[in-house]
Order: C-alpha cells, then structure tokens, then sequence
C-alpha cells in the first residue's frame, strides 16, 4: 500500500512538473492566437499544436485537460469541444502538419473556420446611415 501511494505521488509530481514547460510558453503564445475573428475552438487547437512543438504532445494535452478542469470550478466555460479541439492541435504536430507556429494556426483554420472572411470582409454600416425607402 506504501508503495502505491509513493508511486501516484510520484507520477503526479511528474506530472506537474511536465506541465511547467506548457504553462511557461502557454503565457507567451497566447498572443499568437487571442486575435480578432476567430473562433474558440480555432486558439485552442492552434495554442496545442505550437505547445506541442515546444514541450511535447502528452505536456500540451495535459494542460489542455487542467485548464477545462479549472473552468469547472473557476468563472470559465469548460466544454468537451475545447479538448476536441486541444486533441486536434496535437494530432497535427503529430502528423507532421504543425512543424511552425504559422503551419498549426494554417491547419486549425481548416478545421475551425473563421468568424467572418477576414480578407473581403467589411463593416456594415450603421442603419443610420442607410437610405430610407417607402
């Protein structure tokens, strides 16, 4: 019994000490993907796959998992899609598909299309403005 209790403290000592590397460059990257007219699931397949390259897929992952655990019980929004999408941006540097930054946010955006076009969007202007028709 000691010694299984040795070896899960051990293994969770590990653990947390993975994810280090992770939470150190998570901090960094995030200015990479918190951008305008994405989506959701787009930053955290493409903030993955980048922590993937950096600190390996099961560190990347991991962090995936404890920040969904967090917003369970903090003021974030945990869903099974952001894990999905977390999944999905190890896969590609899995694959091979994420061996830059710019290739993982390429990949995640055909998986987790944009918002809105951003190369022939416009604004829409204000009702104000449009003409009035009888």
């Amino acid at each position: 019994m000691k010694s299984i209790i040795i070896i899960i403290c051990l293994q969770f000592s590990l653990s947390a000490h993975a994810t280090l590397c992770s939470a150190f460059f998570a901090r960094r990257l995030k200015i990479k993907v918190d951008i305008d007219g994405v989506t959701d699931k787009w930053k955290h397949c493409s903030l993955s796959c980048m922590l993937a390259r950096r600190c390996g897929t099961e560190d990347a992952f991991l962090l995936g998992i404890i920040k969904e655990l967090a917003d369970v019980v903090g003021p974030g929004n945990a869903e099974w899609a952001d894990l999905n999408a977390d999944a999905d941006g190890v896969t590609l540097y899995r694959i091979g598909l994420g061996r830059t930054d710019q290739m993982c946010k390429d990949q995640c955006e055909t998986l987790y299309p944009p918002i809105f076009n951003r190369a022939n969007s416009c604004p829409i202007p204000n009702q104000d403005f449009l003409p009035y028709v009888n």
